[in-house]
């Protein structure tokens, strides 16, 4: 097949390509992040940026009374449970 170089051809190459690396370098900061995460340390600095752990709580709230009159005890005790805490990773320069 022959492919007639265009301004169409040359930007979807481009296109393609800059995906392509977005997403590498996507699944590279996960891992990068997971590793931070589980080193259990709340901030890493660096020479040009620093890495803090920042935890937080979600909150939220529920008529327990109301859900336990409509539900029942045992459907509020096997579906409402108390959510973890979750860890995500600010970066400042």
């Amino acid at each position: 097949m022959t492919v007639i170089l265009n301004r169409n051809t040359i930007l979807a190459d481009a296109i393609g390509n800059m995906d392509h690396l977005i997403k590498m370098h996507q699944v590279q900061l996960k891992e990068l992040k997971a590793e931070f995460l589980e080193s259990n340390e709340a901030i890493f600095v660096g020479r040009l940026y620093t890495v803090r752990r920042v935890d937080a709580t979600q909150t939220w709230t529920l008529d327990t009374k109301l859900v336990k009159s409509e539900m029942g005890d045992a459907w509020y005790d096997e579906h409402c449970k108390v959510g973890n805490r979750c860890a995500s990773v600010r970066i400042s320069s």
